[in-house]
C-alpha cells in the first residue's frame, strides 16, 4: 500500500513539475518573442479603456499573439 501511494505521489509530483515548467517556458516565449509588424500599425487607446479591452484590440490589430498572456503580464507586472 505504501509503495502504491509513493508511486502515485511521485508520478503526480513529476507531472505537476513538468506541467509548470512547460507553462513557464511557453509564457516566457510569448512575452519575449521578437515580432515585426509590417506595415506599421496605428493604434489609438482612449482614456478609460480597460486592460482587457486593450489586450483584445492589440490582438485584433496583430500586434500581440495572445491577449490572455498580455493581460496577465500587464496586470501583475
Amino acid at each position: 500500500m505504501v509503495k502504491i501511494f509513493a508511486y502515485v505521489f511521485l508520478s503526480l509530483s513529476l507531472f505537476i513539475f513538468v506541467f509548470f515548467l512547460g507553462s513557464y517556458f511557453w509564457v516566457k516565449d510569448e512575452i519575449y518573442r521578437k515580432k515585426t509588424i509590417n506595415p506599421p500599425v496605428s493604434l489609438e487607446i482612449k482614456r478609460g479603456t480597460s486592460l482587457k479591452e486593450i489586450s483584445k484590440l492589440l490582438k485584433e490589430k496583430g500586434i500581440i499573439d495572445n491577449s490572455f498572456v498580455f493581460y496577465i503580464y500587464a496586470r501583475y507586472k
